[in-house]
């Protein structure tokens, strides 16, 4: 199981820098799904983020790799958000005619996110929970007993 906390002072400084309007609100949710997934739902005065990190146990000896991917795909999603603030009618009718995968929406986010995650590597921390020595001390001893 891993912990992400999102650093709102540094989720303004982001949308500012992005010129983004709406509050931007960032849900972390623990999934049973492999993997991280991200969803964008709005209104007129705020954009919700629902970000899921699935298996956290599957990060919990990569929890760089775990960081890195959170951020990136945050990252994504804020781009989107800026997409829907600033885009025409004719660029999102244009973006349609691409599939997902490829589309210049897909794309330009992507490309924000991969170039940008660095630099907004604190928008967010990531930390397993620490185990006392006392819990595996009580781990080994539970597995002598049930091989007795």
């Amino acid at each position: 199981m891993i912990t992400v906390t999102v650093n709102e002072a540094k989720l303004r400084e982001l949308a500012d820098e992005l010129g983004i309007r709406k509050d931007i609100v960032i849900e972390v949710i623990d999934s049973d799904t492999p993997g991280i997934s991200a969803r964008l739902k709005g209104d007129a005065l705020h954009q919700h983020i629902r970000l899921v990190v699935g298996r956290a146990e599957q990060f919990a000896d990569r929890l760089m790799f775990a960081h890195n991917e959170i951020v990136r795909t945050l990252l994504h999603e804020v781009k989107h958000v800026q997409q829907f603030q600033n885009w025409t009618r004719e660029m999102w009718e244009r973006d349609k005619l691409y599939s997902y995968g490829v589309s210049p929406a897909e794309a330009e986010a992507n490309e924000f996110a991969a170039d940008n995650v660095h630099k907004w590597r604190s928008i967010i921390t990531v930390k397993r929970p620490m185990k006392s020595r006392l819990s595996k001390l009580s781990s080994a001893e539970q597995n002598v007993r049930k091989s007795r």
